[in-house]
Formats: structure tokens, C-alpha cells, sequence
């Protein structure tokens, strides 16, 4: 049984939460808003009501990437949709971090620094491994509770995600269990015809979820769309052109052409390609079809043709789940077929569900309102692994011992 917000009395007592507000950075430093934020802004709200001492816990970036910032910002933009002053620390483990934990009062909100800068929490090791680590000693020689809001990173066996399973009890926060009872939907309760929408830069994610799910027959439509679409267009025998295959070389995304074909063989009755494409005459939009392929152009997005195909087959959807942008939609002109297809999306008389990082930016650069859809889980790996069927060990630790 899952273990809810419902079951435990926070008054009084040092909540550690661990979320994720890890949002796009812009080039001059600064973040973006991002539906992560409202997400969380739920849980906190109902900790601050039942008084409880609330940590925040977070990352932002990698170690060494031009995102890997202090969340001091992510602090202030957490505290509007909040409703009250979120105190940054800038400290994890340290007299910083321990004073202001010592300090709180029932209802105070603090944010600890980005955690991913303690050399411990970013380790692939078993909860038990974790538990004796410093990071997790420290903070839950100081905690009572701790709350796992974060499905995006469930599928980590990192520190603050799985490290006090046996020290304290562990708790699902209110996005993560929406995020549990949504997808246990579309595992169990999905209604057909069962559409998937699935683009974007990962293949290795899409493919991961394809070979799984396939073969169960709980996919009954692939629309393939960015790079997926284009490996299964490769798939097919047709040459994209030097710049787009020097963009997958460079990608590292020419190692799953063989997936692609071993899955287009077996199941191409039940993906769908794009029939034409646009790509980028001197940064202008144009379309083409595919017997003008190779093209000595870069291919940007999905064409006309595509989308309204797509859209109508998710307007007929029982179930559509959309993962991964159509094609690159930061660039003006060719956002047409990601806001097309999340547009039929948000209007398909079936359920609708949304996943993954880009999808979730595009959602809102193109100014969706994510109550359009049934669901947006904010994070696409963790959406992978668990339609994958495999285990997440940040969910397991949220079950009754």
C-alpha cells in the first residue's frame, strides 16, 4: 500500500521533501518558469497548513553543465506559487544547514542548495548503501519525516531519493501520488485505441518503451515523430541527407537504427511514419515530400501531411500518450507540428498523457494550460521506466514495509 500524506500527522515535525525544480536556464543565468513548480506548490501547501518544519531538497543540472547553478532563484519562484517566503540556504550538509533546520517554526519553509553539488547524492547505490552515507546521516539525524514528491526522479538510486528508507518513514507527496494513480491507468485501465505519440531526442527511451510494450499489444499505434520518426524512416531504406545524418552521428542516435529496424519489421503495421517534412532553407520553413529526399538541408519538424494524419487518429484515441516534441520547436516556424499534435491532444474526447521534459517546456512555450490534459508527468525517464514495467526505486520505498 502506498504510503499517502493522509496516514501521518506532520505537526511539529522536520518534513524533508524532496522535489524537482530542475527548469531550462537561459544563456544569461537565469531559470524559467516551468508547471514543476505548481506541481510541487500542492504539497507544500498542505504541509504548511498541518504545521509541519518543511526542507526542501533539489537539484538543478549536472556537475560541470552551464545549468549547474545554486537554487536561490528556484526558491523565489517556488514561494509565489506557494503563497509564502521560501528561505534559501546555501548549504546542504554543513553549520548553515543545520542552524536554519534547527530554526524552523511550524509552517517555515526553507530550500537547501542544490544538492547534486554534495559529492554522495548522485551515486547508483542501494538505499542501504545510501543510509550510511554523510548527507543522509546529517539530514536525517535532523528530519522525523520524508516526503518523496519527485516522480521524475524516481527511476535514480540517488541519495535524498531512496538514501532514508530505513531511517525514517517515507511518504509519497501529493504530485507523486497523482503521478502513480495516473499511470497505473494507462497500465491497467487504459481505454483503446491505444496512441502513442513518440518524438523527441531520446530513441533509446522510446524504443526501451516500444520493445515492452509492443509485444503485450498495449500499444495499438506508434506516431513516430522526431528523431524516432527519422530513424524509422531510415528504417524504410530512405537517405535523410548529410546534415541530418551528421546531426544523428553527432547525437550518438545512429547506434539505434538497428532497434528501429527489428521494430519496424515486426510491428510496422502499427507505427506510422511522417509522409513529408520540413526542413530549413536559409532559417525559413519549407516542406517536402518524402520522394525529395536526401535533401542537402537540415530536416527541423514533421510536414502538413504528418500532422493532420497524426491528429486524426488522436482525435479517435481512447488513450493518447504524447512524449517528445515533433521536431525543434524552440525555433520559430518549426513548432507548427508539436503545438499541432499537442493541440489534437488537448481536444481528443479520450484520455490524454502527457510526459517528458521537452514536451513539458513546449507545452509551455506554446502556452498550453496543462488542466488540458488528463495528466503531465513531469519527468520522461521516470515515465519510461515505469510503463517499461521496470522497477523505480524511489517508488519501491513508498510502500508499507
Amino acid at each position: 500500500m502506498l504510503q499517502t500524506m493522509d496516514n501521518y500527522d506532520f505537526k511539529g515535525k522536520v518534513t524533508l521533501v524532496r522535489i524537482d525544480v530542475n527548469v531550462p536556464v537561459s544563456t544569461n543565468g537565469k531559470i524559467r518558469e516551468h508547471p514543476r513548480f505548481e506541481s510541487h506548490a500542492e504539497t507544500i501547501k498542505e504541509l504548511i497548513k498541518k504545521k509541519a518544519k518543511i526542507v526542501l531538497i533539489s537539484h538543478q543540472g549536472r556537475p560541470g553543465a552551464k545549468d549547474f547553478i545554486d537554487l536561490k532563484q528556484h526558491a523565489r519562484l517556488l514561494s509565489k506559487y506557494v503563497g509564502k517566503k521560501i528561505v534559501f540556504v546555501p548549504d546542504i550538509r554543513g553549520e548553515k544547514a543545520i542552524k536554519a533546520i534547527k530554526g524552523l517554526r511550524q509552517g517555515d519553509v526553507i530550500m537547501l542548495d542544490n544538492i547534486r553539488k554534495d559529492p554522495y547524492e548522485m551515486l547508483e547505490k542501494s538505499p542501504e548503501e545510501h543510509a550510511k552515507s554523510p548527507l543522509i546521516q546529517t539530514l536525517a539525524y535532523y528530519g522525523n519525516l520524508f516526503v518523496l514528491d519527485a516522480f521524475s526522479v524516481s527511476h535514480r538510486s540517488h541519495a535524498t531519493v531512496v538514501g532514508f528508507y530505513h531511517i525514517l518513514p517515507c511518504i509519497a507527496g501529493r504530485a507523486m501520488e497523482k503521478a502513480v494513480t495516473y499511470l497505473d491507468e494507462i497500465k491497467k485501465h487504459a481505454v483503446p485505441p491505444n496512441i502513442f505519440v513518440l518524438g523527441g531526442g531520446k530513441p533509446d527511451d522510446v524504443f526501451a518503451l516500444m520493445e515492452y510494450m509492443m509485444p503485450k499489444g498495449e500499444m495499438d499505434a506508434v506516431l513516430s515523430c522526431g528523431v524516432p520518426g527519422e530513424l524509422f524512416l531510415m528504417a524504410q531504406g530512405y537517405e535523410l541527407g548529410k546534415k541530418t545524418f551528421k546531426k544523428h552521428e553527432e547525437g550518438g542516435w545512429m547506434q539505434y537504427l538497428e532497434r528501429a529496424e527489428k521494430l519496424y519489421g515486426r510491428f510496422g503495421d502499427k507505427i506510422r511514419t511522417p509522409v513529408d517534412l520540413a526542413i530549413s532553407v536559409r532559417g525559413r520553413r519549407k516542406e517536402i515530400s518524402l520522394t525529395e529526399l536526401p535533401t542537402n538541408y537540415m530536416i527541423m519538424d514533421i510536414g502538413t501531411r504528418t500532422y493532420k494524419r497524426y491528429a486524426k487518429e488522436i482525435n479517435n484515441a481512447g488513450t493518447v500518450v504524447v512524449k517528445g516534441p515533433a521536431g525543434i520547436y524552440e525555433n520559430k516556424g518549426f513548432e507548427v507540428g508539436t503545438r499541432e499534435l499537442l493541440k489534437a491532444a488537448a481536444n481528443t474526447a479520450g484520455h490524454s498523457f502527457i510526459g517528458g521534459g521537452n514536451t513539458i517546456e513546449a507545452l509551455k512555450m506554446l502556452k498550453f494550460n496543462i488542466k488540458q490534459f488528463n495528466y503531465v508527468c513531469m519527468g520522461g525517464g521516470a515515465l519510461v521506466h515505469y510503463l517499461s514495467g521496470r522497477e523505480l526505486p524511489g517508488l519501491r520505498i513508498l510502500y508499507a514495509r
